[in-house]
């Protein structure tokens, strides 16, 4: 067997190469079932691979052109992709680099429960306004917590990560029109505001503890009567 590209067999006795090329894990199926000459005849090419890739000679659309990871070693980028496979394959691993694997985690799992049930097998290069409608629609439908549909920002907290999934795509060339637009998040209910009458603030203004302290709370009333506090030195407070 080589050192590098293992032949290894389905549950269905299907042989299958399994080997890394540039850092990708590449799963090749074949038609073959595992007998004593379909192993050895695969070996003998796993052999030949492994020899191409350790002198940076491996061509992998001339030995798989219609393999599973085709999309990543075209010369150009190509939309003939499912949305599923593109997020799992290029999005994630790209988003690995910038997340914590907590965070990166929980995508996951957005994607995956949220997701990829309701878009199906479809690909990038299908995409259209009414496919992004009735994903919006569906979990506006879908139940959240306690039987209850979900939230406007648990929708916005899927949405926004099926959009990021779309601006690379479009980014790196997969597809030629960025859908990002096509993408409305829902408003979300936001607490009321009760803010302070002007005699209110006139009488909590008058209860502030003494300047000549070395510091003091002191609050800031913004245009709609919403307080923030802060701690200033007694020596800046002058000038704030």
């Amino acid at each position: 067997m080589a050192k590098h590209v293992h032949i290894r067999v389905l549950k269905s006795g299907i042989l299958y190469y399994d080997f890394f090329y540039k850092g990708v894990r590449c799963k090749e199926y074949t038609t073959l079932v595992d007998t004593p000459p379909h192993r050895a005849r695969l070996e003998k090419e796993a052999r030949i691979i492994a020899a191409e890739i350790e002198l940076e000679k491996f061509d992998y659309l001339r030995h798989f052109p219609n393999g599973s990871r085709k999309h990543l070693f075209l010369g150009r980028p190509d939309g003939d992709i499912s949305f599923q496979r593109y997020a799992t394959e290029v999005w994630l691993p790209h988003m690995q680099t910038k997340l914590r694997e907590s965070t990166l985690q929980d995508y996951e799992s957005i994607l995956t429960v949220s997701v990829f049930p309701l878009i199906d097998d479809l690909k990038l290069k299908d995409i259209r306004p009414e496919h992004i409608d009735q994903l919006t629609n569906r979990l506006r439908k879908r139940e959240g917590i306690k039987a209850k549909t979900l939230s406007p920002r648990r929708m916005n907290i899927i949405l926004i990560r099926v959009r990021q999934v779309l601006d690379l795509a479009h980014e790196r060339g997969y597809i030629e029109k960025n859908p990002h637009g096509w993408i409305h998040l829902q408003q979300e209910r936001r607490p009321p505001i009760d803010p302070l009458s002007f005699e209110e603030k006139a009488r909590f203004l008058a209860h502030l503890p003494n300047p000549r302290m070395d510091f003091a709370n002191t609050v800031r009333i913004s245009g709609n009567g919403t307080l923030s506090w802060r701690l200033i030195p007694a020596s800046d407070r002058q000038n704030s």
